[in-house]
């Protein structure tokens, strides 16, 4: 629950996001709340994977710039291609698939990556074609 009011009294996140959060806690929803906040969202070897919706353990565009983050820092430990570090981003037809790989382009853009965006819903071969076109390691 103490995880829960600090995410609503944290200027960080939007108000729907507060919202969606304060709404549990007036209905007194610990049930909810629990699932949501007893831990962080993990990222395993197929990627972050957990139900769409606000908390630290749900797929949101805070916990999708938290792995984006902690996946810039480990690509920035290896050694630079051509003096460049190379990421591609791209999305599928999935709910926030689109938004949430905009949330990482643009903090990779931030941090002067050299970007690739895969920007069509193309088949998983075709993503490995481009990836090794561009010399990326990491996608």
């Amino acid at each position: 629950m103490e995880k829960a009011k600090a995410w609503v009294k944290n200027e960080y996140f939007d108000s729907a996001s507060k919202k969606e959060i304060q709404d549990l806690i007036d209905s007194k929803d610990e049930k909810e709340l629990t699932e949501r906040f007893y831990k962080d969202l993990s990222f395993g070897t197929g990627g972050i994977r957990s139900i769409i919706g606000q908390g630290l353990n749900r797929i949101n565009k805070y916990t999708v710039r938290k792995a984006t983050q902690a996946l810039a820092e480990a690509i920035k430990n290896q050694d630079p291609i051509d003096g460049k570090y190379k990421v591609a981003i791209s999305y599928d037809n999935r709910r926030f698939s689109f938004d949430f790989a905009k949330y990482s382009f643009d903090y990779f853009k931030h941090w002067f990556f050299a970007l690739v965006e895969l920007n069509s819903y193309l088949l998983l071969l075709e993503c490995y074609a481009q990836i090794k076109k561009f010399g990326i390691p990491l996608s």
